[in-house]
């Protein structure tokens, strides 16, 4: 089994859906802006792929759905590396209230693909 797997408290849903991120400092000022793509999620965080490093330490996700809907989460850098040619994968943990966290976990992973 992978020891990245073992570690993680809950399991990770694949899923394929455009994001747009807000990196802050720790004193609430943004630092960057950008979007990405999520490629996988769990009830504790998120993987996405972007076109630039994230350095900011606290992140608000933010994804678009049909009809006009969106949902919002804040979260914290885990990890943001180089994954190919222009290419970078970060991760966040999800911050904030377990209802909120729930509700964005599900509408993410039933956003069609």
């Amino acid at each position: 089994m992978n020891a990245m797997k073992e570690r993680r408290k809950n399991d990770r849903i694949p899923i394929h859906q455009p994001i747009f991120y807000t990196g802050k400092n720790s004193d609430g000022k943004v630092e960057e802006q950008g979007v990405g793509l999520a490629l996988d999620i769990s009830m504790g965080g998120m993987m996405f792929e972007s076109n630039e490093p994230i350095d900011a330490t606290h992140m608000s996700i933010r994804a678009s759905f049909h009809k006009g809907t969106s949902v919002t989460i804040e979260g914290v850098l885990i990890y943001s590396m180089p994954y190919g040619e222009g290419t970078y994968r970060s991760a966040i943990q999800f911050k904030g209230e377990s209802e909120q966290i729930s509700s964005f976990f599900k509408q993410m992973c039933d956003a069609p693909r």
